[in-house]
């Protein structure tokens, strides 16, 4: 027998013991194999949803005829990372290692945790999306692991990439014009094709195509109230959570800017005239170039309003109730901007006042993140929208390991998704911690399982502004668990957002630019 025959032999018969522990997987493309990874987990990693060409629409993955190896992360999309935001996140016990992962244009991969039991309705499915500014995220991060929750709870957990940065936003002149995908904002296309392919595939997996909620931080909450924005007659998604991001917050976005691309170009070599043969340039220049062509420049690519994946009158539509109108948990941590002005207080050595940079976090905390929700779940109610709200309040030392470090952005994670001893942090985790994370993921597997009633019959009240509805997890009167008051406790600055917008502009002329620190 000669090798290559060996070798489908081998591979064949490895296929068919997996079968028979659910780990070969029939999907639209051809089976996938993933492993065992705890006794009642199965894991499938790096499965192609998609596929594209640079600066192209996602389009259908390729089919295959051999069994697919879903056995270890796919490459991530190309991020923008610098030794600034290495110092960043080292803050919160997030190595450089963890961030620099393989990457390349072909990235657009899902992975899957389910749990080994068949039974015969599936489990709810809830598809994660990562934050980073649009700029910078990964599905092959530690702290986004899902084995955590479906070994815990009778839950699927889907996560996957989109593109980011130039790659995923590229405000390119050439695609104005165009109807192939009718939108500059490649990276919530991305996450589209995703929910897509979730839906056609995952019951093959014991997941429950018509029980999906998207749920995602930051700017991947940007994109789960983008999504609800541009898909108002879905009926795939049922369920949607957004952690400490709306597309009225501070999610950058404008009308088309072919600036930062010609900057770009002409950097790299491709010139500085929007023609054909420089997008054919741009599609061509090494990935590596262009990163280090956008880490080296002053432009930024943002979400561009193209009245498709993203709307110029976002607060109007809300108000109007032109969004998808299913269920919606949503809510931001008491102190977001803390990590950003803790870390500028080391970053100038003395040179800030303490006092002000605590400021300034409460006013971002606010203006960008509090309010916003507060408007979004206030909508909502109107219209009869099943809505539940929530501010997460915990401070826990091996999380917040720096002083002044309260409940900053993304501090939540590691209890939601169970990974808070996945740190170079060294501190142990406390009782209280490991409570609040069983309490917190049981909260977010009961509005996957039934958003309409879930959240209720686990005990928590349906939004109003005008009673104790605002569910405050982890706050000091119960650290394990929530308790509930009315929101105008924090949201009282919010009736004059013109007065608070000036109190941040003047306490940020005080102090240093932070996200240019970026």
């Amino acid at each position: 027998m000669n090798l290559p025959t060996l070798a489908l032999t081998l591979f064949l018969v490895v296929n068919v013991l997996a079968d028979g522990d659910g780990l070969s997987i029939l999907t639209q493309q051809g089976s996938v194999v993933g492993t065992l990874v705890l006794p009642t987990v199965r894991q499938f990693l790096g499965i192609p949803f998609a596929t594209a060409e640079r600066f192209r629409p996602p389009t259908e993955p390729p089919h295959h005829s051999l069994p697919f190896n879903a056995t270890s992360f796919g490459d991530s999309c190309p991020q923008l990372l610098n030794q600034n935001l290495f110092e960043f996140w080292e803050l919160t016990g997030v190595s450089k290692d963890d961030l620099i992962v393989p990457a390349s244009d072909d990235c657009l991969s899902v992975n899957i945790w389910t749990p080994s039991i068949k039974r015969k309705q599936g489990t709810a499915v809830m598809i994660w999306i990562y934050g980073g500014g649009f700029t910078m995220g990964t599905s092959n991060f530690p702290r986004y692991n899902g084995q955590n929750l479906v070994r815990d709870h009778d839950i699927t957990i889907v996560s996957l990439n989109y593109r980011l940065n130039i790659f995923g936003f590229p405000g390119a002149p050439q695609l104005a014009n165009e109807t192939i995908s009718g939108s500059q904002n490649l990276g919530l296309l991305d996450i589209d094709a995703a929910i897509d392919w979730v839906y056609a595939n995952i019951a093959s997996f014991g997941g429950d195509p018509e029980r999906i909620t998207i749920f995602g931080q930051s700017a991947g909450s940007v994109a789960v109230d983008a999504y609800a924005f541009a898909h108002p007659n879905d009926t795939r998604v049922k369920g949607l959570i957004e952690l400490s991001g709306t597309v009225s917050g501070v999610a950058p976005s404008g009308p088309l800017n072919p600036e930062p691309w010609n900057t770009i170009a002409t950097m790299v070599g491709c010139g500085n005239e929007a023609t054909p043969a420089q997008f054919t340039c741009m599609q061509n220049i090494p990935a590596g170039s262009l990163e280090d062509a956008v880490i080296n420049s002053n432009v930024s690519f943002k979400l561009v309003q193209d009245n498709i994946t993203i709307f110029t009158d976002p607060v109007a539509r809300s108000a109007a109730g032109n969004f998808l109108r299913v269920p919606l948990l949503g809510g931001s941590t008491a102190q977001e901007g803390d990590i950003l002005y803790v870390w500028l207080e080391l970053l100038a050595q003395g040179f800030v006042v303490l006092s002000l940079t605590e400021l300034a976090s409460d006013a971002l905390t606010l203006l960008g993140f509090s309010c916003p929700a507060a408007l979004l779940a206030s909508d909502r109610v109107k219209l009869g929208v099943p809505t539940f709200r929530y501010q997460y309040e915990a401070i826990f030392p091996n999380i917040s390991p720096q002083p002044g470090l309260r409940a900053y952005h993304s501090s939540e994670l590691p209890i939601l998704f169970g990974t808070y001893n996945d740190s170079t942090i060294t501190i142990p985790s406390t009782s209280a911690e490991v409570a609040l994370s069983s309490y917190l993921q049981s909260a977010w597997v009961a509005f996957a399982n039934d958003p309409h009633n879930g959240l209720v019959d686990f005990g928590w009240p349906s939004y109003n502004p005008l009673t104790p509805s605002l569910i405050r997890i982890g706050n000091v009167a119960n650290q394990t668990g929530a308790v509930f008051t009315k929101p105008d406790v924090i949201d009282l600055p919010c009736a004059n957002i013109a007065t608070l917008t000036n109190v941040f502009a003047e306490l940020s002329s005080m102090l240093p630019p932070v996200m240019a620190a970026l």
